[in-house]
């Protein structure tokens, strides 16, 4: 297997490609009306038998999250509990297990804006790992996330030299839901569930050769 051209997706834990570890302890946990949302191509490739599939939304404008939003909004419980993960993170069984126990009456996003003591991304903070959000909320999230597009495609336009971006389309719709600022870096009591394990996204593939290295367990 060449690692290098290696979907993130389908980084190998505990011998199972990453997508289907988290459909599986999804099920396992009787998680109801799971759906992974793909490309047409990659199917067969990523979504399990008893998993719904969603294509992929095609691109349009300057900023990918145009597509998302009026694409996925169908797809929203209005009358329940939607969970949004993410197919390149990493979730531990206490995550899982504490997702379970959610009731969604609050809107929740889970991640770590603190640096990680557990891992090795030490000067990478404000990861969102998951969002919780009731069918009652479904509306006034849909709102906030189509005034935040023209806030990054501004941000876009004029990020840093190295390409870096100040923040990100998630921090964006978190940070006006809970009433502040789009560039207000703080984060709430009530909303925000701090979350400092193993948890983890693999954004590069130094990420993985570090894990590797340091969490022999979750590859074995």
């Amino acid at each position: 297997m060449d690692e290098n051209n290696l979907s993130r997706h389908m980084i190998p834990i505990k011998g199972t490609p990453l997508i289907h570890y988290i459909q599986k302890r999804l099920l396992d946990k009787n998680f109801t009306n799971v759906h992974v949302a793909c490309e047409s191509s990659n199917r067969n490739t990523y979504v399990l038998s008893k998993i719904n599939y969603i294509p992929s939304p095609k691109r349009f404008g300057k900023f990918y999250e145009n597509s998302c939003i009026y694409h996925y909004r169908r797809f929203l419980n209005k009358n329940g509990v939607n969970i949004i993960l993410f197919g390149d993170t990493y979730y531990t069984d206490e995550f899982i297990d504490a997702l379970s126990k959610d009731t969604g009456e609050t809107f929740h996003v889970y991640g770590r804006h603190d640096a990680s003591t557990s891992i090795t991304k030490n000067d990478r903070n404000n990861e969102k790992f998951a969002y919780v959000i009731h069918g009652k909320d479904i509306d006034d999230y849909i709102k906030i996330c189509e005034n935040a597009i023209p806030v990054m495609e501004t941000i876009f336009e004029t990020k840093q030299p190295n390409n870096v971006l100040p923040t990100c389309f998630p921090q964006l719709v978190y940070r006006k839901f809970v009433g502040y600022d789009w560039y207000d870096n703080r984060v709430d009591d009530k909303h925000w569930i701090e979350w400092n394990d193993l948890t983890d996204d693999f954004d590069y593939q130094n990420d993985l050769n570090t894990k590797r290295e340091l969490f022999p367990q979750l590859f074995i």
